[in-house]
């Protein structure tokens, strides 16, 4: 089980997204083999077996509800498999609940569990390190070990609440000061990743802990208390001065004092919540589908929702996890996951700590999107929520040796051909993304025949995925057309363009709900149509197409604007 944790510090240049694509493929085959083992131990030594508690049943209706989405999706096979930048599909989501299995009947005891969550506090504390070293060097937030400063914050909310109870759990004053340190600085990284979202929802949960504990424990309710006022005072000193140098030129006080409904952030955040409430009138019970929340913006994109810039090109995710739920599933998926929270609730309703770490997650997802960093820490913390409610004892059930029969082992065999199929169909998918990726550093070196060999095997690997396939392709693209004019000095370059032109086209017929597919595709176009004047009438007729669904994003007019022009210069005889 250890091994589940280290997912969050994987990374391979291999590949597009290359913080996404191989933690989740790991991630996937460190559940899977757990699974399948986790199944043969219980069926060999039924004492192991768990129990159904609420909680399953509450986790059990999700997963439903997340299957029911897939099967009436606006595209089924991109909601199983999830895209190439977020890899968080359907059957990706499953192996969390195959870990949450697999931990609940390992993890026995509240001491394995301290062991577990001592090694993921150990890894949270690298993380953190690793963002506080690069702020203290450069005054700016790196892209962090997370990939993202963001995914990074969530991960270490979760930690700062475990390390929290580890500290509540010891007696020892010397590990009461380690965890003390290590508590501070989790909580600094959080403050230094300049993520608004967990600033918030870290500020939330302390302050419910404050007012508990002023309202519960008479002794510490003065120290508390003052505590408080002086955390509330300063930061009132800092907000107020706001605008003054010393403040507006500290990247992190400028963001957590900058809550005005005018920021770009905010106004383009209500536009896509807009848009999104505006798709669900359309798929109310069963959503659109995880994954297709682009599919919505595309749809219902109206400018005058908001005039933020943000929000302009193409957004995947509506930054807000209920309404995300929304869309995803309808109804049926958001009643399904607000049903998982309240059980949680009910589970840690005795303690405050963990009552802490739900509100910090919970108000953090109303300004930010589930990752693996989350989702992992997420499902490992239900898991030991189940797992105390399993075996009420703390002493260790008897192992008792049961012989098994054939048919015992058919659930094994199930699981096997079933998760076996998917996981087939993960690699597939990542193999196809490293070959298109190769093919690009090939263009790159100006090794042309490399190149052919490596694109053709990432389009051949990637045809049963037709989606990824043009995702990889437009990124391909996308990175060709930002850097025409130095790909445009290599040797063979024509031949280059000619090939992408060919699937792009073909990734667009496929995929015509995709605008971020079809604007590569321009762009590709235009940036190229000195090798081809027909590209312009090509890129001429998408924009058509693109206008004639949203005539209120100034994107398309602006790229008529720019064809128009390169047409005039490239009749005009100029480059």
């Amino acid at each position: 089980m250890v091994l589940v944790i280290f997912s969050v510090l994987i990374k391979s240049n291999s590949f597009f997204f290359p913080y996404i694509v191989p933690r989740t493929i790991y991630l996937q085959l460190i559940a899977e083999f757990l699974g399948l083992a986790a199944l043969v131990l219980i069926v060999l030594y039924p004492s192991y077996r768990p129990k159904w508690t609420l909680l399953s049943s509450a986790l059990a209706a999700f997963f439903l509800a997340g299957l029911i989405s897939v099967i009436f999706s606006a595209d089924p096979s991109k909601s199983m498999f999830g895209t190439i930048e977020r890899s968080f599909g359907f059957f990706n989501i499953l192996h969390y609940g195959i870990l949450f299995f697999v931990a609940t009947v390992v993890l026995r005891t509240q001491k394995q569990w301290n062991i577990f969550l001592s090694v993921s506090i150990a890894i949270s504390l690298y993380t953190a390190f690793n963002l506080l070293s690069s702020v203290i060097s450069t005054n700016l937030v790196p892209p962090t070990v997370a990939g993202n400063p963001t995914f990074l914050s969530a991960y270490l909310i979760f930690h700062i609440f475990f390390t929290s109870f580890l500290f509540t759990q010891t007696k020892n004053k010397y590990l009461r000061a380690v965890l003390g340190v290590i508590l501070s600085i989790q909580v600094s990284a959080v403050i230094a990743s300049n993520v608004r979202g967990g600033f918030v929802g870290l500020s939330s949960a302390a302050l419910f802990l404050a007012v508990y504990s002023i309202w519960k424990h008479a002794k510490t309710r003065a120290i508390v208390g003052g505590i408080l006022i002086i955390i509330i005072l300063s930061y009132g000193f800092v907000f107020v001065n706001r605008f003054e140098p010393a403040v507006s030129s500290n990247p992190i006080l400028q963001r957590i004092t900058n809550f005005s409904f005018e920021d770009e952030t905010i106004k383009s955040r209500f536009a896509m919540w807009r848009i999104a409430l505006e798709g669900i009138k359309e798929r109310p019970i069963t959503g659109w589908g995880r994954e297709n929340y682009s599919l919505v913006f595309n749809l219902y994109f109206n400018q005058s929702f908001s005039d933020a810039k943000v929000a302009e090109i193409w957004e995947d995710r509506t930054h807000n996890v209920f309404i995300d739920e929304l869309i995803n599933g309808g109804i049926i998926e958001l009643l399904a996951y607000l049903s998982l929270l309240t059980v949680i609730f009910v589970y840690v309703r005795k303690n405050p700590l963990f009552i802490g770490l739900l509100i910090a997650y919970t108000v953090q997802n109303l300004f930010g999107v589930d990752t693996l960093n989350s989702y992992l820490p997420f499902f490992l913390f239900l898991a030991m929520l189940n797992a105390k409610d399993c075996y009420a004892s703390r002493e260790e059930i008897p192992i008792a040796f049961k012989k098994p029969g054939l048919k015992s082992f058919a659930p094994v065999f199930a699981a096997f051909l079933i998760i076996g199929g998917g996981m087939f169909f993960s690699i597939q998918s990542a193999r196809g993304n490293a070959k298109i990726y190769q093919s690009l550093i090939d263009m790159s070196r100006n090794d042309y025949a490399s190149f052919q060999k490596s694109y053709e095997q990432g389009e051949k690997i990637l045809k049963p995925f037709p989606y990824i396939e043009a995702e990889a392709v437009t990124l391909f693209s996308s990175l060709v057309s930002r850097q025409a004019s130095d790909f445009s000095k290599i040797n063979n370059y024509p031949a280059y363009i000619t090939q992408l032109v060919t699937s792009m086209d073909r990734a667009y017929a496929r995929s015509k709900a995709e605008h971020r597919f079809a604007l590569s595709f321009i762009g590709l176009l235009l940036n190229n149509a000195i090798l081809d004047k027909t590209y312009i009438d090509k890129a001429e007729n998408i924009l058509r197409e693109l206008i004639a669904v949203a005539p209120d994003r100034r994107v398309y007019t602006a790229t008529v604007l720019s064809a128009k022009q390169i047409r005039a210069f490239l009749e005009q005889g100029k480059k």
